[in-house]
């Protein structure tokens, strides 16, 4: 029982992953919103806030929630004696934060142009 409810926390966490590589902000906010309140269903402090820094990384130039997550990790980590590793994790894992929300959006890039193929090679 607790591999399956694991696994409906991963999937939403990865798709938060994608999402964020993706620049689907909104997307990657909601899925990580998803699977920190899974990871607080089970009770599952740690990850809830190594999941809640790297939402803040990701997305806490953009999103309030995100900054929060950030900040309820380090609350958390100062709670069992480990003040000093949100700071080292941050350190380590700069992640790819979000742009602020007024960056201009950039334009998609130009098509490629297709590359003739010799009919005499086989495909």
């Amino acid at each position: 029982m607790f591999a399956l409810r694991t696994t409906a926390i991963a999937k939403p966490h990865a798709i938060a992953l994608v999402a964020v590589a993706e620049a689907r902000w909104d997307d990657a906010r909601t899925a990580f919103r998803a699977a920190i309140s899974g990871l607080e269903a089970l009770a599952n402090h740690f990850h809830r806030s190594l999941a809640g820094l790297q939402f803040d990384a990701y997305l806490g130039q953009r999103f309030e929630d995100a900054r929060q997550a950030g900040t309820d990790a380090e609350a958390f980590f100062v709670s069992v004696d480990a003040a000093e590793f949100p700071a080292r994790y941050r350190a380590t894992f700069r992640g790819t934060p979000a742009p602020p929300a007024e960056e201009a959006i950039r334009a998609p890039a130009a098509p490629r142009a297709a590359v003739p193929v010799d009919a005499e090679q086989p495909a």
